[in-house]
């Protein structure tokens, strides 16, 4: 890790093409990890960022914080679990009607992708109107719903931007806005 100044984090989160915001349960983090790996392995999804709720800051306002992300977001990315049909969570309250909302507003894809087999029929009562589920196990059909999904978007349009290149480096090696990912 290097120390960077607020100047250089906001710097490089404005070199990201566009944003997908990820939704999943707490318990199912160690999941969500493997799925954001799994879409930047995609080498169009290189420029773009993961939006999630580990990059809340405590004492924040977490709905006004997650608003905006998915106002600034391009994607919302359902992670799909048994976790997210079980009653009464903060997704089916708060995060998925409020991505419709945006959906309807912006042509804003709504991107659900099972992770572990989750009943289909609860899923569909619980949330209203979600398109068909992609599936994390099979990384063609991910990459081409990926790839559906930001279809509106100019992926990779710096990579030859050496200063692009940098600040896209520097997201990976402290983990602004993607996972850590030293390789990168």
């Amino acid at each position: 890790h290097i120390l960077i100044s607020d100047d250089t984090r906001v710097e490089i989160q404005k070199a990201f093409d566009a944003y997908i915001f990820l939704s999943y349960r707490k318990k199912d983090r160690a999941q969500a990890q493997k799925l954001m790996r799994l879409i930047h392995n995609n080498d169009f999804c290189r420029d773009v960022a993961i939006w999630y709720d580990e990059y809340l800051i405590p004492g924040e306002d977490f709905n006004r914080a997650i608003e905006e992300a998915l106002y600034k977001s391009k994607v919302f990315a359902l992670m799909v679990t048994p976790s997210v049909i079980e009653p009464d969570n903060y997704i089916i309250r708060q995060e998925y009607p409020k991505a419709r909302e945006i959906s309807q507003e912006k042509q804003f894809p709504i991107l659900p992708i099972e992770c572990a087999k989750t009943d289909e029929v609860a899923l569909h009562n619980l949330y209203e109107n979600i398109p068909p589920c992609a599936m994390a196990d099979n990384s063609e059909r991910l990459s081409e719903a990926l790839r559906t999904s930001l279809k509106n978007v100019a992926l990779m349009k710096k990579q030859d931007d050496p200063v692009h290149n940098y600040l896209i480096g520097l997201a990976y090696l402290n983990g602004v806005d993607v996972e850590i990912d030293y390789e990168r």
